[in-house]
């Protein structure tokens, strides 16, 4: 999935050797959605035939004062299953034809005759999630999401049915997450508060809504089974601290930025 907020083109030399290229693959999710778009339209036609004959019939047997009642059924059902058949082929087309390659200044997103361009130093956040669906034809494992949030404010969504798609992640991190960690140990020096989601951290230490825990009674941070774990020295008088990846925007440099402050002298 993507959504089309990035800057426009930009000539392919500027954005250096290309690293890797991703095309949308055939998922089972991607079939589920195709399965679903062909019987939500057919429905769609079943229901609006059935509609039709029992309006007429109501209407030649009993007059027009009792055709709504006898047709409405069906053709909500109609109408309910043409909308699920046509989100389903939405959500189909958004992806068939998309294709991301990662160069080393940069990502270009292809979609048809279309080309959008973005450099590593737009990107100011990178989030990545994983999606369980609940419908059983979307089943059998997670998807993963990975978002880019840029320095405009506009963001760019990227899923999981992308071939190769852990190597499109590993890139976006290993390009921008160095940059993205000596901006924020300059602004800690400068004396400035940085927030990662909920936490909250500033020179004296972190806050996690009414928690506060100072440098020096930090232990380690980790990140670990889907969350990052702060870790006080004195477990017995502080819990250690639990968040989703997901609620916290670029969790490995926030991470590594609370080891570097917790290691200092």
């Amino acid at each position: 999935m993507l959504t089309e907020t990035a800057s426009e083109t930009a000539p392919d030399a500027a954005l250096g050797p290309l690293l890797s290229e991703h095309a949308a693959r055939r998922t089972r999710r991607r079939a589920a959605l195709g399965g679903l778009a062909i019987l939500g339209l057919l429905g769609a036609l079943a229901g609006l035939g059935v509609a039709y004959w029992r309006w007429a019939f109501a209407f030649s047997h009993f007059g027009p004062a009792v055709v709504w009642r006898w047709a409405a059924p069906w053709a909500w059902g109609a109408a309910a299953a043409g909308l699920l058949g046509l989100l389903a082929l939405a959500g189909l087309l958004r992806t068939g034809s998309m294709r991301v390659c990662a160069h080393r200044a940069g990502l270009m997103v292809v979609r048809g005759r279309r080309r959008r361009v973005v450099h590593w130093s737009e990107v100011q956040a990178i989030r990545t999630r994983a999606l369980r669906y609940s419908l059983p034809a979307l089943l059998g494992r997670r998807r993963t999401e990975l978002e880019l949030a840029l320095t405009d404010g506009s963001r760019l969504n990227f899923g999981g049915e992308l071939s190769e798609f852990d190597k499109l992640v590993e890139h976006a991190k290993q390009y921008v997450y160095p940059r993205l960690l000596t901006e924020c140990i300059r602004a800690l020096q400068a004396g400035q508060t940085l927030r990662f989601g909920p936490l909250t951290i500033d020179p004296k230490g972190m806050r996690y809504r009414r928690r506060r825990l100072s440098w020096d009674e930090l232990d380690e941070a980790i990140v670990k089974d889907g969350h990052l774990n702060i870790l006080p020295q004195s477990q017995k008088t502080a819990r250690p601290w639990r968040m989703p990846v997901h609620r916290i925007p670029n969790v490995e440099v926030c991470a590594q930025l609370i080891q570097h402050y917790g290691r200092r002298p």
